[in-house]
C-alpha cells in the first residue's frame, strides 16, 4: 500500500527554505521513469550478502509527487513466480536533478523487510518542495535512485531485470556486492556514487535493480506500458551513448530521434522469448496495467509458436492480454502490426529473396484482420503499421534496400539497432497521433 505522508531528508542534508505547495492529488499512480521495467532476473552473489545500486532515471512527464514502486516476484517466458527469498531495503534516497537528496521511507520507515512474493509496493510519496521545486518535478530531469539492500545469506536473490549496467557511460552506475564485515560502503542518503573501505566488493553484476520510479502526474495523459518479447526488451539494439532509448518503443517514447526533446514515462513488462502465458498465469501483476494512460501490445508472434499456430487461441490471449489492460485502469491501448518474420537466401538484402515457413503468411493476415476489427469494435483504439520496416510488396516481409545484408533485420525475426531506429520513428508518430485523439 502506497504511504501518502512526508519523507525524510537524506544524510547530510538541510530542509530547503519551505515553498507552498497544494498537497492534493487529482490523477492516479502512474509510471515516471522513462524506461522502467519489471522484474526478470534475480540478482545474487555467492559469497556476499548486501548490494547497492546507483541508477539513473529521467523523468518523463510533469509529476506531483514521487515515489518508487519495489516487488519481490518475477516474470518467466510463460509465468509469474515469487523470487524465492525476502530481502530487506537498507537505505533508499533519491538525488534530484537540482542536487538536492532524500531519504524515502515505507510507512515511515527508513529500512522495512520485502517480503518473498511482494507485489505493487510504494515508499511514501515525495512532494516537489521537499526536493527544492515549487509545484512539479521537472519533465526530462535526471534523478539518481540510491538503493542499500541485504538478503539474509549469500545466495539469495534481489529483483533485477536486464537492462545492464554496462548500458550506462563509466562511472553513471554501480552495482556492488560486499560482505558488511569486510567491506564498510558509504550511505545510500549520501551524495554520489557509493564508496568503500576494506574489501573490495564484487562488480562483476551486470543486472539493475527492479524498482521503478512511479508518481501522480499533472496531467494524466502520456504514460505508457508496454508488454511483450525479446524485441521489446531490446533484443539485438545497441545504443551505448545513451541508456534512454534502447529498443524501438523504448526510443518511440523517450524521443530519441528528436534528442530526448519531448519524452514519454514507459514501463516495460517484457522478457526474451515470453508469450502471453507469462501475463495470464497470474492475477498477481494485474495492478501494473494501472501504471499506465496507454497500454501497448505487440505480441503474438511466440504465441503462435506456443500454440502450434492456433490461431483462435493466440485472439484469445490477445483478448484477455487487453481485457487485463483495461481492468487494471489503461484508458487507450495501441496494438503493433505483426512483425514480419522470414527466411531469406540472401542474407534479407532484397524483398524476392525472402519466403515464409509454411502456413506462416496466411496466420499473419488473419491475426491482422482480426485486430482491424477489434480496432473497428471499439475493443482496441489505434493500430501502428510501421510501414518504415515493411517490404513495399508484402507486408509481412522485411524491408531492404537490395544491396545491404541484415540491414532491417539480423536473422528474419529480430530488428538491428537501424531497425529499431526506423520503427520507432513511426511509432513516435503513432503515439502522437493517438494523444491528440
Amino acid at each position: 500500500m502506497s504511504g501518502f505522508g512526508f519523507s525524510g531528508f537524506g544524510f547530510g542534508y538541510s530542509r530547503p527554505s519551505p515553498v507552498f505547495v497544494d498537497r492534493t492529488v487529482t490523477t492516479p499512480m502512474r509510471v515516471a521513469g522513462v524506461n522502467e521495467r519489471f522484474a526478470t532476473d534475480p540478482n545474487s552473489n555467492a559469497t556476499r550478502n548486501e548490494a547497492v545500486y546507483y541508477v539513473p532515471k529521467w523523468l518523463g512527464d510533469d509529476y506531483k509527487t514521487l515515489c518508487v514502486e519495489f516487488h519481490a516476484f518475477l516474470i518467466s517466458v510463460n509465468s509469474q513466480y515469487n523470487l524465492g527469498n525476502s530481502y530487506t531495503v537498507l537505505e533508499l534516497s533519491l538525488i534530484a536533478p537540482n542536487g538536492q537528496q532524500i531519504a524515502l521511507t515505507y510507512g515511515g520507515l527508513t529500512s522495512w523487510t520485502v517480503a518473498d512474493g511482494a507485489a505493487f509496493q510504494f515508499t511514501d510519496v515525495v512532494w516537489p518542495d521537499q526536493l527544492g521545486y515549487s509545484s512539479s518535478f521537472p519533465k526530462g530531469g535526471k534523478f539518481i535512485l540510491k538503493a542499500k539492500i541485504r538478503v539474509t545469506s549469500a545466495g539469495q536473490k534481489i529483483p533485477c531485470h536486464r537492462f545492464l549496467r554496462s548500458y550506462y557511460g563509466a562511472g553513471e552506475a554501480q552495482v556492488l556486492w560486499y560482505n558488511a564485515g569486510a567491506t564498510t560502503m558509504s550511505s545510500a542518503n549520501a551524495p554520489g556514487l557509493f564508496t568503500y573501505t576494506g574489501t573490495a566488493p564484487d562488480t562483476s553484476q551486470e543486472s539493475m535493480l527492479a524498482f521503478s520510479l512511479c508518481g501522480n502526474p499533472i496531467v494524466d495523459k502520456y504514460s505508457k506500458l508496454v508488454v511483450g518479447d525479446s524485441i521489446i526488451e531490446k533484443e539485438q539494439d545497441f545504443n551505448p551513448t545513451d541508456p534512454r532509448g534502447i529498443g524501438y518503443v523504448s526510443r518511440a517514447c523517450t524521443d530519441y530521434n528528436n534528442g530526448y526533446a519531448n519524452p514519454r514515462p514507459l514501463f516495460l513488462i517484457a522478457i526474451s522469448g515470453g508469450d502471453n502465458r507469462f501475463l495470464l498465469s497470474s492475477n498477481k501483476i494485474n495492478p501494473y496495467f494501472g501504471l499506465a494512460y496507454t497500454g501497448i501490445d505487440p505480441t503474438g508472434g511466440n504465441d503462435f509458436i506456443q500454440t502450434g499456430g492456433n490461431l483462435t487461441q493466440v485472439q484469445n490471449q490477445v483478448a484477455a492480454v487487453w481485457a487485463k489492460m483495461r481492468a487494471g485502469g489503461v484508458q487507450r491501448i495501441l496494438r503493433i502490426k505483426p512483425f514480419p518474420i522470414t527466411q531469406s537466401t540472401d542474407s534479407w538484402k532484397t524483398e524476392a529473396n525472402q519466403s515464409f515457413q509454411a502456413g506462416y503468411e496466411a496466420a499473419l493476415t488473419a491475426f491482422y484482420n482480426w485486430i482491424i476489427s477489434k480496432k473497428n469494435d471499439g475493443t482496441i483504439n489505434y493500430i501502428a503499421e510501421l510501414p518504415n520496416i515493411r517490404a513495399a510488396g508484402n507486408q509481412f516481409k522485411w524491408n531492404s534496400d537490395g544491396v545491404t545484408a541484415f540491414l532491417y533485420t539480423v536473422e528474419g525475426t529480430h530488428p538491428p539497432t537501424f531497425g529499431h531506429i526506423r520503427a520507432s520513428l513511426n511509432l513516435r508518430s503513432d503515439l502522437l497521433a493517438l494523444e491528440a485523439l
